[in-house]
């Protein structure tokens, strides 16, 4: 996950990086030229390298004598249901059940690996059935877990500073005291490359690391906003950077001053990205695509809504009072976070039972395993 969110934020901040120089040395219109030439080659390198996942899933269960479920195995083994709710799944390792699972497993043949062309099929991973609009309903039923809509609210609670940047950082660095030519202001962007990949090991191992402090401490149990524990660093820093950025700028600090602060809310980004979508991972497992892609339908709303909106609001308040609100709207909204280490778990336990029959009706349509 650490690795995904330098990618996402870490490509973000290199490509305005690039497009400086490329406006002063050759015009502003070789910035879109190039970026179409690397999308191009981009998709030939997906059509050719990225393996299709599409397959059916048969659903394996175990019935009782009337003709009852009573088990789904699955490659984490068997998942029995539970006798005071037969809709949920519980789930029990192979380790527990011994040779039972291992004959199992022997029941079934799979078919040969694929070569490389065979793997380019276009046809390969076509279903029988057509699961298109189960695909949409899915997305549509993750809507109603408050856990995947506050995911959704943290990750554009992290994303949307990076258009409060992308959309002042020209303003602030090309004008009084500064006065940053073109390409210098795309050079300026070299300080949130340089923070992503500095903070990115933080973001992506210390969630795991908190998880695991914690089960320690619990006799092995963990909660799945134990995660959350590492927002305390982007709900202190993320303010501080914001200041020196707009504030320092409005006071005309040193131009190193300011392009740190930049480079530093840039880097704090990753941290909310990575407990957002980790959240879901531990929440919502079996249906975690599609709750992903509700989160990302929120988080990409709230970016546009701050696309439109941060070139207005600098101008008429100032880059001081713009940065000076800024930092107490990002305190606020990294800091709700409180608010789920709290009730998350209330939440998740007054829905598991609509979940897990979302998840029994998905598998019985081999759409997940």
């Amino acid at each position: 996950m650490g690795v995904y969110s330098v990618a996402l934020f870490g490509s973000n901040y290199m490509a305005p990086m690039l497009s400086g120089f490329v406006r002063d040395g050759l015009g502003w219109k070789w910035a879109i030229w190039i970026a179409c030439i690397f999308g191009a080659v981009c998709w030939f390198f997906l059509l050719f390298f990225m393996e299709e996942t599409n397959y059916t899933r048969r659903l394996r269960v175990r019935k009782d004598d009337e003709g009852n479920i009573v088990a789904a195995i699955t490659s984490r083994g068997e998942q029995k249901t539970d006798e005071k709710n037969p809709d949920i799944m519980l789930v029990v390792t192979s380790n527990e059940l011994g040779n039972q699972a291992a004959l199992i497993d022997e029941e079934i043949t799979y078919p040969p690996p694929k070569n490389f062309w065979q793997k380019l099929s276009l046809t390969s991973g076509i279903r029988k059935e057509n699961r298109l609009l189960d695909e949409f309903k899915a997305i549509a039923l993750m809507a109603q877990f408050p856990g995947v809509l506050y995911a959704g609210f943290l990750y554009g609670s992290s994303l949307f500073w990076y258009s409060v940047l992308n959309g002042t950082e020209a303003l602030v660095l090309s004008s009084e005291p500064y006065n940053f030519s073109s390409s210098m202001c795309g050079l300026a962007y070299l300080s949130p490359v340089i923070f992503c990949l500095v903070i990115y090991p933080f973001a992506g191992w210390s969630t795991d690391w908190v998880k695991i402090k914690i089960a320690k401490r619990h006799k092995g149990l963990s909660e799945a906003e134990d995660r959350f524990w590492v927002l305390p660093v982007y709900m202190i820093l993320g303010p501080m950077a914001l200041i020196l950025w707009g504030v320092g700028a409005a006071k005309g600090v040193h131009w190193f001053g300011v392009v740190f602060g930049l480079g530093l809310m840039a880097g704090l980004c990753t941290i909310g990205c990575v407990s957002a979508v980790t959240y879901i991972l531990d929440s919502y497992e079996h249906m975690s695509a599609p709750a992903i892609t509700v989160a990302i339908l929120i988080r990409n709303t709230m970016n546009f809504a701050m696309d439109y909106g941060i070139t207005p609001f600098y101008t008429n308040v100032g880059v001081q009072n713009c940065f000076i609100a800024s930092a107490f709207i990002c305190f606020f909204c990294i800091g709700t976070f409180l608010v789920m280490i709290f009730t998350g778990r209330y939440w998740r336990n007054r829905t598991k039972t609509r979940y897990w029959k979302i998840v029994q009706e998905y598998r019985a349509k081999g759409l997940i395993s």
